[in-house]
């Protein structure tokens, strides 16, 4: 017998990391197989066509209110995936993210009682190596884990990390993400010229510079290049770079200003990051 397609709620980050990519990317497969897609963000998703079929997106306003110390965004993230849930009548919710995402779903599903979506949740790293070791938050993860209908982690290391910080005895699925390349719009020639590149080897680095990134091994790594004509530091969107006085700098056999090539994402999540990103827009980029 011939399964129905789905309906299916996709929660994530909007934002260039591999996570919000991979849940955008998943997401517009699943609709393009015919199952309803609903995404939940604070801003559309960078990779996000709208015009695609069977493709919806729910915005949600971060709750500000002077009851309150600071914004909130679970809650509302929480009501407004109760309201569609309900309203769509959907069968899953696949949430990127324990902190907030699945605790929002949690949240849901209580709200929408006996008919609510299960829940998938899937951890890509930030949960269990940044947020798992903290106290503040370790036991709200857990939480998160152990009522999801079914966890799933992107490698086998990080299964393995998941479980031993989290204590947990339930099952962690290990599904790879996955990469779908689409075909060149500019030739090899082209994208070597628009870089100012002749017949130097390229290296590319494609991250931000957060300290877990270990940006210092990266650094090591050019060090011990025997040419080193051009050096160049990417940054996708938040934090801004290091500065001169910070962890580029005085690095051995390193120029004292390395290239960056910026690529920012305006859609910060707070007035305070949107102000920083303006900010950094209007910082010159260091040449070396």
């Amino acid at each position: 017998m011939e399964q129905r397609p789905l309906r299916i709620g996709v929660t994530c980050f909007p934002l260039i990391g591999g996570s919000g990519i991979l849940a955008t990317s998943l997401g517009m497969e699943l609709a393009a197989r015919n199952h309803e897609v609903y995404f939940f963000s604070y801003a559309k998703p960078v990779r996000l066509d709208l015009t695609a079929p069977r493709i919806h997106f729910h915005e949600v306003a971060v709750g500000k209110h002077s009851v309150f110390p600071c914004p909130d965004y679970t809650l509302p993230l929480a009501v407004k995936m109760a309201d569609v849930g309900r309203a769509e009548r959907l069968d899953l919710f696949h949430v990127h993210y324990a902190v907030p995402h699945a605790t929002a779903a949690f949240l849901a599903a209580e709200m929408i009682g006996n008919s609510a979506p299960k829940i998938v949740t899937t951890l890509h790293g930030t949960d269990t190596t940044m947020l798992g070791p903290n106290p503040q938050y370790r036991s709200a993860i857990t939480h998160a884990l152990t009522h999801s209908d079914a966890v799933t982690a992107v490698s086998e290391s990080l299964r393995q990390q998941t479980i031993e910080t989290f204590a947990l005895t339930r099952t962690v699925d290990v599904i790879p993400n996955f990469f779908t390349p689409t075909a060149p719009t500019r030739s090899r020639e082209e994208v070597r010229r628009d870089l100012g590149l002749t017949s130097e080897f390229l290296l590319l680095h494609m991250s931000n510079l957060r300290s877990s990134k270990r940006i210092d091994l990266l650094l090591r790594v050019i060090a011990k290049m025997k040419q080193r004509k051009r050096h160049t530091c990417s940054q996708t969107w938040w934090p801004p770079p290091c500065s001169p006085s910070g962890t580029l700098s005085g690095h051995p056999r390193l120029p004292a200003r390395p290239r960056f090539c910026h690529a920012m994402f305006a859609a910060a999540p707070c007035p305070a990051q949107r102000r920083a990103v303006a900010k950094f827009h209007r910082m010159p980029a260091a040449r070396g």
